[in-house]
């Protein structure tokens, strides 16, 4: 069976490398293989990738799919507006998906786009979603003890019930104390990866994340994602 190609343009090198583990765990199903666009520009960015769609966006076939961060709007429409309004393409370019609040798609003649504005509401930061948000709600779910002793390895000897305090309690406590709370789910994931002692990047802690975290979570976490790239496919 020859598999179909999906052309994926992210916001951020966070989504990008997450959806291709996703991809390779096959919570994205493997009957369509992901193919990067834009992967030479120079840095991520919202501008930087608006300005390289605005481009592309009239002469574009096939299957698309964009991911996009909600970056503190009100709610996934807003940002979606804004999006479309950047695109300087007409309002209800992108029609919602029922019924998630934060797919939608575009479809004309040989073209077919699912935008996917990310969602990922992080415990005690508010309304602000963004892709990290997901990565947080692994490491603070139902299975965060087995994701933290899966990250942590065998090798080292820290206790993962030591670092879960340090990140969630100990740090968090801190900025509190000092009227500076978490902002943002990147500055928290940070918080992980410092207790933890990592020298890696963000990136690479939330694929690392991604690579230990069971099944299930992983399809509960990702479901709006995966129902974006089944609707590209089905």
């Amino acid at each position: 069976m020859n598999q179909s190609h999906i052309q994926v343009i992210t916001e951020g090198a966070t989504e990008r490398v997450v959806g291709q583990e996703l991809h390779k765990k096959g919570i994205l199903s493997p009957q369509a293989r992901p193919k990067l666009m834009g992967e030479k520009r120079s840095r991520e960015g919202y501008e930087t990738v608006i300005n390289y769609l605005r481009k592309i966006v009239p002469d574009l076939e096939g299957k698309v799919l964009l991911m996009f961060d909600r970056e503190g709007s009100p709610n996934p429409m807003v940002r979606r507006d804004k999006i479309e309004s950047d695109l300087s393409v007409s309002q209800g370019f992108f029609i919602p998906i029922h019924p998630w609040a934060n797919v939608f798609e575009h479809r004309q003649d040989n073209l077919h786009i699912v935008l996917h504005i990310s969602d990922g509401i992080a415990p005690n930061i508010g309304n602000r979603g963004d892709f990290d948000g997901y990565i947080l709600q692994l490491l603070q779910g139902r299975h965060k003890n087995t994701i933290a002793q899966a990250l942590l390895g065998d090798h080292q000897q820290v206790n993962q019930n030591d670092i879960l305090n340090k990140a969630e309690q100990e740090i968090t406590d801190l900025m509190k104390r000092n009227h500076y709370p978490w902002q943002t789910a990147k500055a928290w994931l940070y918080a992980y990866i410092t207790v933890s002692q990592f020298r890696q990047s963000h990136v690479w802690f939330a694929k690392r994340v991604v690579e230990v975290s069971p099944e299930d979570e992983l399809k509960r976490v990702f479901a709006s994602l995966i129902a974006a790239w089944d609707r590209l496919i089905f």
